[in-house]
Parts: structure tokens; C-alpha cells; sequence
């Protein structure tokens, strides 16, 4: 009995063991995740294929396809033409500002500034206005400093300004103090405070409505630039801020027709006769400026 027990022990063990007496492994089966993706993609596979092969069996299908094709494409038109509409409504309307702001002509090869008729309408009302060069209320030379621009930039920035809104905002406040200089009156904005400063004095007025002032601004240091600039009035209408949003309100809006560029310390008399805008020569020892001889501008 012992024996055939032993007998069947070593019949068990040469059937579960190898050769080097490992015992063997059980086969990994393939991940059920790997599997349902791959299912997946195959299924998404089949759909889009039955798909394809129904479109091209099916000429009602086809058919659909092409007519969304042709309304997509009369859509495209659509938008372009209208966008090329508004293109050019905007360019003629930024050409009309232009014409009635202001016109350069040109008179014995002599160039000319003046404004038309219709723009210098505004300007018979600026004696009624707040707001002036030469009385008070003063313009808040911090206006003109926003529009003379950067002495590092080329050319302004900033065109225009609300004139009555700006007059009395935050952002552009400041007390304005004459100051009276080789027998003008400059308008200083807070000129006892530390630091830089900037002032301007009123030159004259065109018939047309062009305002000269010469203006001297210091950024810090001992240069000081002059600059002449020339400005105007506008009107326009915007919505009302204090309004519900109907609400529109008209403005006065203060635009620079540019700035004539005098240099560091110019030292020079600046007049308007009525006429023409005449600069002097830079009468200073180091002739720091860039005007070494008269000029002369009609200004009309």
C-alpha cells in the first residue's frame, strides 16, 4: 500500500514540474481595457465607413451635401460684400472728417493752412464757451500736453479731446497759474510743484478757426522743448455717460491740426498777424533749437 502511494506521488510530480524543475507559468490573458478600446475603434471605424458607402448609394444624400455646399459658399459672399461695404462706408466717412477739418493748399508754392466754411462754423461760438486761451476758465494745459504728444514719438497720438468733459476730470486736473515771461502770459499747470513742468501761451486765432499756441515743456533736467502747436474745434454726438444708453449729448471736441517743432531752449518771437504765423529765428548764445532763420506760414 505504501509503495503504490509513493508510486502515484512521483506520477503527480513528473506531470507539474519541468525539466529545471520550475514549475510552469499560466499564459497571461489580454487586458479587457485594451480590448474594449480596441473594439471601440473598430465599431467608430465600421460607422464611418457605412456612412461614406450610404452617401454614395443614396443620391438624395449626396445631393443635401451639395446644396449646404452652395449655401455656405452664397453666405461667404455675403459677408464679404457686406464687410467690404462697411470698409469702404468707413474710409468715405474718415475722408469726409478730413475735408471739413481742415485743407492744405498751396499759393505761389507757399504752403497754406486753412479750415473750410463748414468746419469753422463751430469756431464763432468759442467766445461763448467755459473754457478759453486768454480768460478765464483756462484750458487745462494738461489738454494741450495730452495732444502736443511725446517729445520721443514722431507724432501725436492722441488727435482730440472732449474739451468741456476733460476741462473739469480727474485725470487732466491741475491749477492753472499765469506766469508772465518776456511780456507773455504763459499757463502753467501746478508750476510751484518739484519736477517737470509744462506751460503754453496763446499766439492767436485764424478767421478760419486755427488756434496757435507755443507751448514749453520740461520732462526733468535742464532741456526745455518749444513747440508750436495748431488746434481747432470740432462737434460730434455721443451717447450720453449719464444717461440709460438712448440718451445722446453733444460735444465740444479740441483737435490738433499738428505741431511746428522749435527745439531745446528756442529763444525766439512768435506772432500772427492775421495772416501768416511768423517764427523768429533762435536768438539764444548756444542755438539749441532747430530754428536758425525766419519762417513764415500762412495761416488763413
Amino acid at each position: 500500500m505504501r509503495k503504490k502511494r509513493n508510486s502515484q506521488l512521483r506520477a503527480d510530480h513528473s506531470v507539474n514540474s519541468t525539466g529545471d524543475g520550475k514549475i510552469p507559468q499560466e499564459p497571461l490573458e489580454p487586458s479587457m481595457t485594451s480590448v474594449g478600446l480596441a473594439s471601440l475603434v473598430i465599431g467608430a471605424a465600421q460607422r464611418v465607413k457605412s456612412g461614406i458607402e450610404l452617401c454614395g448609394r443614396h443620391p438624395f444624400v449626396t445631393g443635401l451635401f451639395a446644396l449646404l455646399s452652395v449655401i455656405g459658399l452664397l453666405l461667404s459672399i455675403i459677408s464679404y460684400r457686406l464687410d467690404r461695404k462697411e470698409a469702404i462706408s468707413a474710409t468715405a466717412q474718415v475722408q469726409r472728417v478730413e475735408d471739413k477739418i481742415d485743407k492744405i493748399s498751396s499759393s505761389g508754392g507757399t504752403p497754406s493752412l486753412t479750415l473750410d466754411h463748414e468746419s469753422g462754423v463751430i469756431n464763432q461760438y468759442w467766445k461763448h464757451l467755459r473754457y478759453s486761451f486768454t480768460r478765464d476758465e483756462y484750458v487745462n494745459p494738461r489738454i494741450v500736453q495730452e495732444l502736443t504728444g511725446w517729445i520721443s514719438d514722431s507724432a501725436a497720438s492722441v488727435t482730440q479731446i472732449d474739451l468741456v468733459e476733460a476741462n473739469r476730470s480727474n485725470r487732466f486736473y491741475a491749477s492753472p497759474v499765469i506766469r508772465r515771461i518776456k511780456g507773455h502770459d504763459w499757463v502753467f499747470a501746478n508750476p510751484d510743484s518739484d519736477g517737470p513742468f509744462f506751460a503754453y501761451r496763446y499766439v492767436g486765432s485764424s478767421p478760419s478757426g486755427i488756434h496757435m499756441l507755443e507751448c514749453m515743456e520740461n520732462t526733468g533736467g535742464r532741456s526745455t522743448f518749444y513747440t508750436v502747436i495748431l488746434l481747432t474745434l470740432t462737434s460730434d454726438r455721443s451717447i450720453d455717460p449719464r444717461g440709460n444708453g438712448t440718451q445722446m449729448r453733444e460735444r465740444v471736441m479740441l483737435k490738433t491740426l499738428g505741431s511746428i517743432v522749435l527745439g531745446d531752449r528756442y529763444d525766439g518771437e512768435i506772432t500772427y498777424d492775421g495772416k501768416a504765423l511768423r517764427i523768429g529765428a533762435d536768438q539764444s548764445m548756444m542755438k539749441h533749437g532747430q530754428r536758425l532763420k525766419e519762417e513764415i506760414i500762412p495761416v488763413k
